[in-house]
């Protein structure tokens, strides 16, 4: 009869190997995902404007200020779309 050997480095290492916690499992599924490490990157480009709004347009001048002579404008090259009865674009 052929005589039968347990693998013991197999059989130790099962005992001791390290688990990964849960969030690290997580994180290396989330980055060999493509599609999801696209949308995590648009993601964080929507929240720096979101941050940096203020930077980027200022509310008071650009949304709330009245232009009375610039209302009623029909499109133009400054205005594309024209203004409204505010003067906005």
């Amino acid at each position: 009869m052929a005589e039968v050997r347990k693998n013991t480095a197999s059989g130790a290492r099962k005992g001791k190997t390290k688990k990964r916690s849960q969030w690290v499992s997580v994180m290396y599924r989330f980055r060999k995902n493509k599609l999801a490490m696209v949308g995590f990157v648009l993601f964080l480009i929507l929240v720096f404007v979101a941050v940096a709004a203020p930077l980027l347009a200022n509310y008071e001048e650009d949304a709330i200020r009245q232009v009375v002579k610039e209302r009623f404008q029909t499109p133009n090259a400054e205005h594309w779309f024209g203004t409204d009865q505010y003067g906005r674009d």
